[in-house]
């Protein structure tokens, strides 16, 4: 009988193994192989490595020691799925993951094009990207007559990003605004200052799954995400999505996206734009990198 806490079950054939590389760099000793529907109870697991694995943990163990814990297993997340063994033959809410989801969710996000922005409208996605969700958050660094004088949020971000660039030796091509890490400055820097406090728990990954994505948006999040939508590359936000249509919701600061690279109408709206699972999949998932900055509070 099953005494633990969950069951793993196997959606497809696939495997555990005792650490997470690539099958080819380890021994048939370190890989255990399992059909789709097998089922084996794990006492806990955690999920998200590196982006696309599931520890996974075959015995009960002392949680002081859980880093050494027995019987510990490297599974696939997107081979499995994980309910609570109690109800595992119940109802849909036993499922631990992948979690069950909405099958829609449309942020709030409001939308800024960065086609109108003082400073280097061309090239200032990044910063617009981070104003709107800045202000999705009600954090907002302009006082009363900036507002009056029309100073976007933007521009303000991007004047902060030029005093970096001297700061820092950023004379080139490349600059501040173009790098992950001062992107991530500005969300923590203008969400402690002006937050108060907020956004201090902000986190960047260069290899994401869609589901990370969806079940950020799930609580409350958008998520500015990187791709390949430019020739040179290009900077959006996510603010939900609908699996029925099979589609992202996003405010895309450069107009809308005509779903394949370098494709733009600029002259219409880029905000609340349904872009397919596929499309956005082709020009964001590239080259083992999929880049995204998971805002929260």
């Amino acid at each position: 009988m099953n005494t633990l806490e969950y069951t793993l079950r196997f959606t497809s054939d696939s495997l555990l193994k005792v650490r997470p590389l690539e099958t080819a760099y380890l021994s048939p000793d370190e890989i255990l192989m399992y059909k789709a529907g097998d089922e084996i109870p794990i006492s806990a697991y955690t999920p998200n490595l590196q982006g696309k694995y599931i520890r996974v943990y075959l015995d009960e163990f002392d949680t002081r020691s859980i880093e050494t814990a027995p019987k510990q297993y490297y599974c696939f997340g997107n081979d499995v799925e994980i309910v609570l063994t109690a109800t595992s033959r119940g109802t849909e809410a036993s499922q631990q993951y992948p979690p069950v989801l909405p099958p829609k969710v449309d942020l709030k996000v409001p939308y800024h094009s960065q086609l109108n922005n003082k400073e280097h409208p061309v090239g200032s996605c990044n910063v617009t990207s981070v104003a709107m969700v800045l202000k999705y958050y009600g954090i907002d660094s302009r006082s009363a007559q900036d507002i009056n004088n029309d100073v976007q949020l933007e521009d303000v971000l991007f004047r902060k990003t030029e005093e970096w660039d001297e700061q820092y030796g950023y004379t080139g091509v490349e600059k501040t605004r173009h790098l992950p890490e001062f992107l991530q400055r500005l969300l923590r820097e203008w969400g402690q200052e002006y937050g108060p406090g907020k956004l201090q728990n902000t986190t960047f990954k260069n290899v994401t799954t869609e589901l990370e994505i969806k079940q950020h948006l799930a609580q409350g999040n958008p998520v500015i995400v990187h791709g390949y939508f430019t020739d040179s590359g290009h900077i959006i936000v996510i603010k939900g999505y609908d699996d029925q249509a099979a589609v992202w919701i996003c405010n895309d600061p450069n107009g809308k996206w005509l779903g394949y690279r370098g494709g733009y109408d600029t002259d219409a709206s880029g905000g609340d734009v349904r872009y397919s699972y596929p499309d956005l999949r082709a020009v964001w998932d590239v080259d083992g990198e999929s880049w995204c900055h998971f805002p929260l509070s």
